[in-house]
């Protein structure tokens, strides 16, 4: 692992501040294992007075786009492609900055970004498939299907079921020390989803520490996204078809997302944004190497803004777009519906609640190194918001530099009061 990738990780490993939702939601990073209510932000919070605006930036300028621009240089953000969807189509789009800072290549409705814990509502569809298909039942033991135990070490008689995984009250959670060992940069990494399962569950495994599980299952809520590992173990178990084979042939296909994938080895590497951190101290944008993950299905995807269109189409169209029906309405109706309301009060069926100006939104963010995203829903009133850049700012935001992280926030504001006219 390299010293960017251990400082990353490290980091991450020691830090338990929750920001405001939305800002940060816990997308390649942990949230507190605290109860909502013991956080020290509230669950409804929003940055404060003096983060939402940039000191002696002066006023934003009116204009979209130039307030977006604008919002882009306060805040450290190299390339940026966002959308307002509404009557099942895209209804406005905006592509800003460069997917390459040093050879001034401009971000396209094509570039792709990568989107962190995004990847997670992708790998719960296929997931939900084969619940739909009596393959898979999400409240049984996973260990019924998986060939090896999937049991916290402190409470073995408690079995772990798919739905526990999926809203991270299963126990387990993320060792980052171990999750950046299998993080490496510059190509894909491809570990089987089984092997470092079975590693990282199992006492004495490759992967095991102590630190693997915490709380009681069902007992606490803790991000976890080495539990979403296991679920890409159990999708590939229960369905008999490798995960990275099912996403393409179940939900790329069908919705015509092209370019996207989780694998570099499955994706046009000219379409690729380059990954930037921001050195706020000398200006400019550091690039970094193309990440590959042991543990994908929780972060892994690489995505444009016209194929995640699609896809949150198709959600928003419960489970149906452009004549491709992914999954049952019902079966997205109960994945919007909150699961453990006396732990999480923002906690769906792998999807998470936040409140943006008021209203109610259901999606996920991401947060990876060099990305951030944010995909975002309003099924009742069929509209959504969409947003994705090659800059690390909900990452940085971790470190205590949130001028990134305020900037996105500022944006998505001004998109959710934009997507009223439509």
């Amino acid at each position: 692992m390299s010293r960017v990738l251990l400082f990353f990780f490290l980091g991450l490993a020691s830090c338990t501040l929750d920001l405001a939702p939305g800002v940060f939601d816990a997308a390649t990073l942990p949230e507190s294992g605290m109860s909502p209510d013991a956080r020290r932000v509230p669950l409804d919070a929003a940055p404060s007075p003096d983060a939402r605006r940039p000191r002696d930036a002066g006023p934003p300028p009116e204009g979209l786009d130039d307030f977006i621009r604008f919002e882009m240089a306060q805040g450290g953000i190299p390339g940026l492609a966002v959308a307002i969807l509404a009557s099942g189509d895209v209804a406005w789009q905006g592509l800003y900055g460069f997917a390459d800072v040093e050879r001034e290549m401009p971000v396209t409705e094509r570039t792709l970004f990568g989107v962190g814990s995004v990847s997670k509502t992708l790998t719960l569809v296929s997931l939900l498939r084969l619940v739909e298909s009596g393959q898979l039942d999400l409240d049984a033991p996973v260990d019924d299907l998986l060939p090896f135990a999937v049991r916290h070490p402190d409470y073995p008689a408690e079995p772990l079921s798919a739905r526990m995984l999926v809203t991270h009250t299963s126990g387990m959670a993320d060792n980052w020390l171990v999750l950046g060992g299998v993080t490496v940069e510059g190509r894909d990494n491809f570990l089987s989803l089984a092997d470092f399962a079975r590693g990282y569950v199992t006492p004495g495994g490759d992967y095991w520490s102590d630190t693997n599980f915490r709380a009681q299952p069902g007992t606490a809520w803790e991000y976890s996204n080495a539990a979403w590992a296991v679920v890409g173990a159990l999708v590939e178990q229960a369905g008999g078809v490798p995960l990275r084979a099912a996403t393409r042939e179940q939900i790329f296909v069908p919705l015509g997302m092209d370019d996207s994938g989780f694998f570099l080895a499955d994706v046009d590497a000219s379409l690729l944004a380059v990954p930037y951190t921001y050195n706020r101290g000398r200006r400019r944008f550091d690039p970094l190497m193309q990440p590959g993950y042991g543990h994908w299905p929780a972060t892994g995807l690489r995505t444009s803004v016209a194929d995640l269109s699609r896809f949150a189409l198709m959600l928003l169209g419960l489970g149906s777009y452009g004549g491709a029906r992914v999954l049952d309405a019902a079966t997205v109706e109960d994945a919007f519906a909150l699961q453990v309301p006396s732990l999480s009060r923002r906690q769906a069926l792998g999807f998470r609640y936040r409140t943006l100006t008021g209203r109610r939104y259901v999606g996920h963010s991401g947060a990876t190194i060099g990305g951030s995203a944010q995909l975002l829903l309003l099924p009742a009133e069929g509209k959504g918001i969409l947003l994705m850049t090659n800059g690390d700012s909900y990452v940085r935001s971790r470190f205590g530099f949130s001028q990134g992280a305020d900037a996105l926030e500022r944006i998505l504001e001004r998109l959710d009061a934009e997507s009223a006219s439509y």
